[in-house]
């Protein structure tokens, strides 16, 4: 076969082939709709208060593990661990109480069952606290939270803040902070200027290190009341 006949043998295959994946993601937009049907109404018979949330449907036309996964939560709750834990987006709001993560559970092996796919509750895992160490060791204390990995869940925050400069956009941090374990004072702050993070981290300031502290944040008019906490 010349190479012409080969290139014009390609191009008619491959209307042949897209053809078919046309065809499949139309198929499988219906499969979607019905699997997530399926699955709503099973959990609607289960009479629970909450609402179930289908996460996401994985496979179709460009997969090629030819196999489905479906992931399932709870409306305002994340699976950590083996614990359902409210999540952060509805802090304070008042929902329904969440079933037993065994009843999420069995209620995903049934799914499966019935579906002949992977029906799983969608788990988020914890990481360890080194893991959390390493991660703030690679990328620096950007946040509280980074700051209390970084001393070992040992701070209380009492104050934190930014400092704005003139014609900047972006601003300095800090954290003034006490120690829980010996009521050591922390202060955590940054002065690159750019939103680096925090380069700045002093235990126990002397009065020396406490000056270069305020004189920095009472830059900003903002933070002229901060040398009461601290002095």
């Amino acid at each position: 076969m010349s190479l012409k006949a080969e290139i014009k043998s390609f191009i008619k295959e491959q209307k042949e082939v897209i053809k078919n994946l046309v065809a499949m993601d139309k198929s499988l937009d219906k499969l979607e709709k019905d699997i997530k049907l399926h699955i709503s109404k099973a959990w609607k018979s289960t009479k629970q208060s909450v609402e179930l949330h289908i996460v996401s449907l994985q496979g179709g036309s460009y997969t090629t593990e030819f196999e489905m996964n479906v992931f399932i939560d709870i409306v305002g709750y994340k699976v950590i661990g083996q614990k359902l834990v409210q999540s952060k987006f509805c802090e304070g709001t008042i929902i329904d109480k969440p079933p037993t993560i065994k009843f999420l559970k069995d209620f995903a092996n049934q799914m499966t069952k019935e579906l002949g796919i992977n029906v799983k509750e969608c788990v988020k895992l914890q990481p360890t606290q080194r893991e959390l160490e390493k991660k703030v060791e690679k990328y620096g204390i950007k946040s509280f939270e980074d700051a209390n990995i970084y001393f070992k869940n040992d701070l209380d925050l009492i104050r934190e803040g930014s400092v704005y400069y003139k014609g900047w956009e972006i601003s300095d941090l800090f954290y003034i902070c006490k120690k829980k374990s010996n009521g050591d004072l922390v202060l955590l702050y940054s002065t690159n200027g750019h939103g680096g993070g925090i380069d700045k981290v002093v235990v126990n300031p002397t009065l020396s290190e406490m000056d270069m502290f305020l004189e920095h944040v009472e830059q900003d008019s903002d933070n002229l009341n901060v040398r009461s906490l601290v002095l």
